[in-house]
């Protein structure tokens, strides 16, 4: 995009700015696994163990800077589907929250082994575990009461308030 000659000096003269090359413009943006979370980096343990899709970025909608990403603190979450049928519903190739833990007391579980390998690898403290395992309850609300049956959701409230 061209902003004008003085570009380079911080003055923005051209708004809004020239297309210079339409369709050599290439957004890059990290590799994913199956579920379109990012393979690479440091992950925390809600997206180690997810309930969806989270992006760190965005597409800006065709007219405002065609095809371009917006800034990089809007991310998207795209939720999992809650069961296999919903899954076949919607044509979702992600496993469904269902699947994957089957249950409210796996899905916290799962959570505690994702802080727990930060504090070995050191990037997380120790004292932080239990915080992450008692949010993870309220992880993706009110969607995780869809999810997961009530009676283990009370299960798992009870333990973490314990």
């Amino acid at each position: 995009m061209d902003f004008g000659p003085r570009t380079a000096e911080g003055l923005l003269t051209v708004l809004p700015p020239s297309i210079l090359d339409h369709d050599g413009y290439v957004v890059l943006v990290p590799k994913v696994d199956e579920d379109g979370n990012e393979c690479d980096g440091v992950k925390a343990p809600m997206v180690a163990a997810p309930l969806g899709t989270y992006t760190g970025w965005n597409l800006l909608k065709r007219g405002y800077g065609h095809g371009a990403t917006s800034w990089l603190t809007k991310g998207s979450y795209i939720p999992f589907p809650d069961t296999p049928d919903e899954m076949k519903i919607t044509r979702d190739p992600r496993k469904s929250i269902l699947e994957r833990y089957g249950s409210c007391n796996a899905y916290i579980g799962k959570i505690g082994e994702a802080a727990e390998l930060l504090v070995e690898q050191r990037l997380m403290i120790e004292e932080d575990v239990d915080r992450v395992v008692a949010r993870a309850a309220d992880w993706g609300r009110p969607r995780t009461d869809v999810r997961l049956p009530k009676s283990l959701n009370r299960s798992v409230e009870r333990s973490v308030e314990s």
